[in-house]
């Protein structure tokens, strides 16, 4: 809490994007709010980025993490425009080179296409996403926004049709007028200057997407439409192609963080559940071709620029409902296909709502680990519910073995070392649950502290589930730093070890549970083993400040050099592991300083991998120590809240 105040004060700002440019809106859909703590800045002030600062009225602000901050109110959507008449895209003048694209994808017709958009900012997650999508059997068209993403296309040799080329391409907002008045009965609301505000790059995006979704959908082929920040694991071209699916005419993935929702109570979703559309499956149906228009519709006369099509997808499918009801009563009951089909707003059809365990969000798959806890196969994860931008993404997938496109070097090819950090030890009784006791006290008595500068500490007797976490996070960070510092004194990379977590991180409250409210974990005494490194590190940090390391389960990577695996060192502290210490193990004292480590570990430079089996709780003098301490404060600093937003300086809890 005093870090939060002290950082207002400061005039600074903590914010995360996500890989496909979405920030905003709910913890889903591939961002989160931001965390606003500008000094005499109000949280609706209009927000320009101008390089590596912001500008904030006459304000300059350094930093390179930034979100525009949402609106106090959200407006009313538009109201639903004039019936829609068909063949819009046609209607503008179709592309005809588009039409050729699609006609060369394998077996397009006879199941599906999968399409992608990114621009060049986000051309490795593109890239990331093709890959993963060649490698289930899949044939990904990405539609390229910018020249920049073009020529990666062009250089990785990746499928990309040039959307920035096309005559009718979308450049502004405005440059939608002939698209929505062309004949066709959409409307032609007067809209605003977009290039004067950065709050609407994204939601032009967003127009574009699904102008380029309907043109596909109104060329009468079935359509699988992804983010970029998301990974395949299995080809859904089963389950697409099945009757299951042919019951909705489009179908969406979901926010709803319980499986146990999903499959016994009738579905998980509710008006309160956000859709999300960063997994979509769209039937080229006349209802879906109106829901499609409508949608682009909204998306160009929107008049906030914070909200985005996402937000405008939920906006037409709920409008005017009361709850969801079941396409068939059978959806109730049948917990056998995972799926289930809605009656969307009227006119706009049946909606299907993808299966959670199968088509699966950050928050699902990385760290409730649901779909192992339930034995399920999923097919894609989306990497939503993250909170370090996309450098959080990336490390989150590349913990999964779902990062494929890092070259041979970043595994050890180029002849680099490591050193890996083991952090528990059962056999000595060293586990989370041990730590936590020991130490969660002195967490709870400085909160009460916090509270009460007069309080009697001494009656402080028991721990809140966070007192708990804090305990198992300082015992865990500080075995970190001391272990970076080794590895860099040694010329090696860290291998992080897998972290374990108490409590939840949400862009909200989670107090006292620990828990995102509705989730599948146990109130109270929610165990996430492993938690991603963004639940305890702010990872643009170790970027920023050079600080080499990769992620906890580098090692059982199948593109590990074998010569890699068979090349290792066990390394002990002290007295640990006495008689069952492996042979020719080397052995550090249990506060070694610099030169202990050097003369002790220095000469082994033949062997790739150090294992630190014992995590260092104190390291002594090592050179330039100031200048050593100041560079891991940067590195192990974490922006980790588990309450509401700052209100007048002060943490709600």
């Amino acid at each position: 809490q005093q870090q939060q105040q002290q950082q207002q004060q400061q005039g600074t700002t903590t914010a995360t994007g996500s890989a496909d440019g979405n920030g905003g809106g709910t913890g889903a859909g591939g961002g989160v709010q931001q965390l606003a703590m500008m000094k005499d800045v109000k949280r609706d002030t209009r927000v320009q980025v101008t390089g590596g600062q912001q500008k904030v009225g006459d304000k300059t602000l350094a930093t390179k993490w930034y979100f525009p901050p949402a609106t106090k109110k959200t407006p009313s959507p538009p109201p639903p425009v004039a019936e829609y008449k068909g063949d819009l895209t046609k209607a503008h003048g179709h592309m005809p080179a588009l039409e050729r694209e699609l006609e060369m994808l394998p077996r397009a017709r006879e199941t599906f296409v999968s399409i992608g958009f990114a621009t060049e900012a986000h051309a490795d997650f593109a890239r990331n996403w093709a890959a993963t999508q060649s490698a289930v059997g899949l044939s990904p068209l990405l539609f390229a926004m910018d020249k920049g993403m073009d020529e990666y296309c062009k250089k990785h040799a990746m499928r990309c049709f040039p959307e920035h080329s096309m005559d009718n391409s979308i450049r502004t907002m405005d440059d939608f007028e002939g698209v929505v008045t062309g004949g066709v009965g959409l409307g032609g609301e007067k809209r605003h200057d977009f290039s004067k505000h950065s709050g609407l790059a994204f939601q032009t995006m967003g127009a574009r997407k699904a102008y380029l979704l309907l043109a596909v959908v109104e060329l009468g082929y079935r359509v699988l439409v992804s983010d970029a920040d998301t990974a395949w694991m299995r080809d859904p071209t089963e389950f697409f192609m099945s009757p299951e699916a042919d019951r909705a005419d489009y179908w969406t993935a979901t926010d709803c963080l319980s499986a146990e929702r999903e499959r016994h109570r009738g579905g998980c979703i509710a008006l309160a559940e956000n859709l999300n559309t960063g997994i979509m499956f769209v039937r080229p149906t006349a209802i879906s071709k109106k829901m499609l228009a409508q949608w682009l519709h909204e998306t160009v006369v929107v008049e906030d620029a914070n909200l985005h099509d996402q937000h405008i997808f939920n906006f037409i499918v709920k409008r005017g409902l009361r709850g969801f009801e079941h396409w068939e009563p059978r959806d109730a009951t049948d917990e056998a296909a995972g799926t289930r089909v809605y009656r969307a707003a009227e006119g706009y059809g049946a909606m299907g709502v993808l299966d959670l365990l199968r088509f699966v969000s950050g928050n699902v798959y990385f760290v409730q680990h649901l779909p192992r806890e339930h034995d399920s196969k999923p097919y894609a994860v989306h990497t939503t519910y993250q909170f370090n931008g996309v450098q959080g993404k990336r490390h989150r997938l590349r913990e999964e073995g779902l990062w494929v496109i890092d070259d041979d070097a970043y595994y050890g090819a180029d002849g680099a070392n490591f050193l890996s950090l083991r952090l528990w030890d059962e056999a000595g009784g060293v586990t989370p649950e041990a730590v936590a006791d020991a130490d969660c006290l002195r967490f709870a008595r400085s909160a009460a502290q916090l509270d009460d500068p007069e309080a009697d500490l001494s009656r402080v007797t028991a721990c809140a589930q966070i007192d708990r976490h804090l305990a198992i996070a300082a015992y865990q960070r500080e075995a970190v730093r001391n272990a970076e510092v080794i590895a860099e004194q040694l010329g090696r990379v860290l291998i992080m070890p897998a972290l374990t977590c108490y409590c939840e991180r949400y862009m909200g409250r989670t107090l006292p549970s620990c828990i995102i409210e509705g989730q599948d974990l146990t109130p109270g005494r929610p165990v996430m083993e492993p938690c991603p490194m963004d639940y305890m590190f702010f990872i643009p940090n170790w970027y920023s400040s050079k600080a080499p390391f990769r992620e906890h389960s580098m090692l059982t990577n199948p593109r590990v050099p074998a010569e890699v695996l068979a090349s290792r060192r066990a390394v002990y502290v002290g007295d640990a592991g006495g008689g069952e210490r492996e042979a020719g193990a080397a052995v550090l004292p249990p506060a070694p300083t610099g030169a202990d480590v050097e003369a002790v570990l220095g000469g082994l430079g033949e062997v790739r991998v150090l294992e630190l089996r014992q995590p260092l709780q104190s390291l002594c003098t090592v050179d330039d120590a100031a200048a050593v301490d100041a560079r891991m404060k940067t590195v192990i600093h974490s922006e980790v809240r588990w309450c509401d937003a700052l209100k007048d300086g002060v943490m709600p809890c």
